[in-house]
């Protein structure tokens, strides 16, 4: 509970972090889908 300026503010803060937020949270998520394959052999042979 704070003064209306400091509720306005926290609000827009979290209001423009938003959409940040959810596209880092998305690319994570693909990022994990993702199937994992072995290198290949001439990395491999080193």
């Amino acid at each position: 509970m704070g003064t209306p300026f400091q509720e306005f503010v926290i609000a827009a803060v979290a209001y423009s972090s938003d959409p940040t937020g959810i596209i880092s949270f998305a690319l994570i998520l693909w990022g994990l889908r993702l199937e994992t394959r072995p290198p290949p052999a001439d990395i491999q042979a080193a």
